[in-house]
C-alpha cells in the first residue's frame, strides 16, 4: 500500500514537472512566432501603451486604463533597449503585452486547478485538463493580443471557487475576498460586465438574495464606478460610451442567429460567414477565422494564411463536436456546479447575441452586416474555456478509453498543425528571434540567456547601453588627448557620425571615444529621444489598490488550502 502512495506521488510530481515544460514550450512557440503589435485593434489599443510608456497624448478608449497600465509597466522596464536602436520598439511591445498575458494566464491555469480540485478531482486528471486547456485555440489567442479579456480569464476562476468556499458554509470572510475580485472586473469593459455579472448571479443563485450578498454587491459596485471614475481622469469616456466605427451602427437582423450556408464547409475563408452568427462560431473556436493569429498574412511567422482548407474543415468538425457534445452533456447534467461551468460558454455568447442585436437599447449599435463583427470568440474566451473544461471532464470520465485517446491524438495533431511552430534552424538565423529571446532574459537574474546565446548588442547595465548605440567601425588608435584641462577628440573619418542630445542640447560626435564620453554624461540618440521626453502619466493608484487586494485575496485562499490540507492529514 505505501509503495502504491510512494508510486502514485512520483508519477504526480513527474508530471506536474511535464505540465510545466509543456506550458513554457506553448507560450515560447507563440511568443517567437506572433507579432502582438499586429494583432487584432492594436492600432487602437496600442494608444494606451504610447501613452502609459512613453507619455505620448493619444486619443484612448472606453476601456478602463488599468489592463493598459499593467502591460505598460512590463514593456518599460526593457525601454532602455531603443536607444540602442527603435527598431527595438515593436519587440518590446511584443514582450510586454505577452509576457503579461502569460502570468495572467497562469493566475487563471492556478485557479482553475483549485477549483477542478473542489471537484474532487484526481491530481492526474487536473494537470491533463490544465495541459488541454492550454492548447484551446480561443485561450491561446487570448493570451497573443492587447485586450482586458485575459484578465477577467486571471480572476473569474477564484471568483468561482470563492463562491464555491462561500457556499459550504456561508461564511463572511469570503465575501471580503470576493470584494477586490469582483470590483476589479465589473470595472474593464462593458461586455466584461455584463458577463462577469451574469456569470456570479449563476453561481450564486439563491444566494443572491441573502443580506451579505446584496450587502457586497453595493459595495462591489461603489468600487467599481470608482475605478470607473478613475479611468475617466485619463480617458474623458465611460466605459458604456462606445465609439462605433464606420460601419457598425447596425442592429443585427434576427436571420443572423439561425442561418448557416454551405460555405462553412467549400469556402471557409473570412467574411463567408458574414450572415451566419454559428458559421463564425464554428470556423472561429478551433480555427482562426478572422485571421488575427495563426492565419495573420503577416502577424505570425510560418503563417498559413489563408490557411490549409483541410485544416480549416477539421478545425470546423471539432468545433461542431464542441459545440454539439457540451449541449448533450449540460441538459443530462446532474451536478449542479459541473453544469453551470458547463453553462458559461454560452452565456458568454448569450451577452454577444444581446450586443449583436441591441437588446439593450441605451448602449450604441455595434454591428457590421457586411464582416458579421463583433461576433468573435476572444470576447468570451474566459467563459468558453470552463464550457471547455467541462466536456473534457466528461471525455475523461467515459468509460470508452478509445474514443478518448483518439479524440486527444487529434487535438494534439491539430493543434501542433495550428501553431506550426518555428524550427530551431529558423530561430537561430533570424536575429529578430534571437532579440526576442533576448527581453525574456531578465537583467535581474543575470541575463541567463546571454550564456548560451550571441547578442547583437547587450543592454542590461547602463555602460553597456551606451557601448551599444555608440559602436560602429572606428579607430582604435584615435583616442583622447588632454589639452588645457579639457579633453579633445580626434575626427575619425571611418566613424559613422551621430547626434547625441541631452535637455534639447545636440551634440554631433565623430569619434567612437567621444560619444561614450557624451554617453556617460546622460547623452542619448537623438534618434531615441521621442520616446524619453513624453510627460510621466500620473500613477492608476485606485486600480493598482484593487489589483493588490485581489492577489491577497489570492494568496489568502491559498494559504487556507493548505491549512485545510494538514489538517486532513
Amino acid at each position: 500500500m505505501i509503495i502504491m502512495k510512494i508510486d502514485k506521488f512520483f508519477w504526480e510530481k513527474l508530471y506536474l514537472v511535464f505540465t510545466i515544460v509543456f506550458n513554457v514550450l506553448l507560450f515560447v512557440i507563440n511568443y517567437l512566432s506572433y507579432s502582438s503589435h499586429r494583432g487584432t485593434d492594436f492600432h487602437i489599443y496600442g494608444n494606451y501603451l504610447d501613452y502609459f510608456v512613453f507619455g505620448q497624448q493619444k486619443s484612448l478608449q472606453e476601456q478602463t486604463v488599468g489592463y493598459f497600465s499593467l502591460v505598460s509597466k512590463v514593456i518599460s522596464t526593457n525601454l532602455n533597449s531603443l536607444l540602442i536602436s527603435v527598431d527595438y520598439k515593436n519587440l518590446i511591445i511584443n514582450h510586454g503585452i505577452q509576457t503579461t498575458n502569460y502570468l495572467l494566464f497562469l493566475v487563471g491555469l492556478f485557479g482553475i486547478y483549485k477549483i477542478l480540485k473542489h471537484l474532487n478531482l484526481d491530481k492526474i486528471i487536473s494537470l491533463t485538463i490544465i495541459n488541454i486547456l492550454t492548447v484551446f485555440p480561443p485561450i491561446v489567442g487570448l493570451r497573443m493580443i492587447l485586450k482586458p479579456e485575459i484578465l477577467a480569464f486571471a480572476f473569474l476562476p477564484w471568483i468561482i471557487y470563492t463562491v464555491f468556499l462561500y457556499q459550504q458554509n456561508y461564511s463572511r470572510k469570503y465575501l471580503y475576498i470576493l470584494f477586490p475580485l469582483i470590483a476589479l472586473l465589473l470595472s474593464l469593459k462593458a461586455s466584461i460586465t455584463l458577463m462577469v455579472g451574469l456569470t456570479i448571479l449563476l453561481f450564486l443563485g439563491k444566494d443572491s438574495f441573502k443580506k451579505d450578498i446584496i450587502i457586497l454587491g453595493s459595495f462591489s459596485l461603489i468600487a467599481m464606478f470608482s475605478l470607473i471614475i478613475e479611468s475617466y481622469g485619463y480617458t474623458n469616456i465611460y466605459i458604456w460610451d462606445h465609439k462605433t466605427p464606420s460601419g457598425y451602427d447596425f442592429k443585427a437582423p434576427f436571420s443572423f442567429f439561425y442561418s448557416i450556408n454551405s460555405e462553412v464547409w467549400f469556402n471557409p475563408y473570412r467574411d463567408s460567414q458574414s450572415s451566419s452568427m454559428f458559421g463564425i462560431l464554428i470556423l472561429d473556436t478551433f480555427g482562426d477565422y478572422w485571421e488575427r493569429y495563426w492565419f495573420h498574412a503577416d502577424g505570425y511567422l510560418n503563417n498559413q494564411y489563408p490557411a490549409s482548407k483541410i485544416l480549416i474543415n477539421i478545425g470546423s468538425v471539432l468545433s461542431t463536436i464542441f459545440y454539439l457534445a457540451s449541449l448533450i452533456y449540460i441538459v443530462n447534467e446532474k451536478n449542479d456546479k459541473l453544469r453551470k461551468l458547463g453553462l458559461l460558454g454560452y452565456l458568454g455568447l448569450f451577452v454577444m447575441m444581446v450586443n449583436a442585436f441591441n437588446l439593450i437599447p441605451f448602449l450604441t449599435k455595434n454591428f457590421n452586416p457586411s464582416k458579421g463583427d463583433p461576433i468573435k470568440t476572444h470576447y468570451f474566451s474566459f467563459l468558453l474555456a470552463f464550457t471547455f473544461i467541462y466536456l473534457i471532464i466528461k471525455i475523461l470520465n467515459t468509460r470508452n478509453r478509445i474514443y478518448t485517446l483518439l479524440f486527444f491524438s487529434i487535438m494534439a495533431i491539430y493543434s501542433f498543425q495550428l501553431f506550426n511552430p518555428l524550427s530551431y534552424e529558423e530561430i537561430k538565423s533570424e536575429q529578430n528571434l534571437i532579440n526576442k529571446i533576448h527581453f525574456l532574459s531578465p537583467c535581474t537574474l543575470g541575463d541567463p540567456a546571454s550564456r548560451l546565446i550571441e547578442y547583437s548588442h547587450n543592454w542590461c547595465s547602463e555602460q553597456e547601453i551606451i557601448e551599444a548605440f555608440c559602436f560602429g567601425e572606428y579607430n582604435k588608435n584615435l583616442i583622447p588627448v588632454q589639452k588645457d584641462d579639457y579633453l579633445i577628440f580626434p575626427v575619425d573619418e571611418s566613424y559613422k557620425k551621430i547626434n547625441l542630445v541631452n535637455n534639447g542640447n545636440v551634440v554631433t560626435v565623430a569619434n567612437y571615444y567621444e560619444c561614450l564620453n557624451y554617453g556617460e554624461g546622460g547623452f542619448i540618440p537623438q534618434t531615441s529621444e521621442e520616446y524619453f521626453v513624453g510627460n510621466s502619466p500620473k500613477p492608476v493608484h485606485l486600480f493598482n489598490t484593487v489589483l493588490f487586494l485581489s492577489i491577497i485575496s489570492i494568496f489568502i485562499l491559498q494559504f487556507r488550502s493548505r491549512d485545510e490540507q494538514i489538517q486532513k492529514t
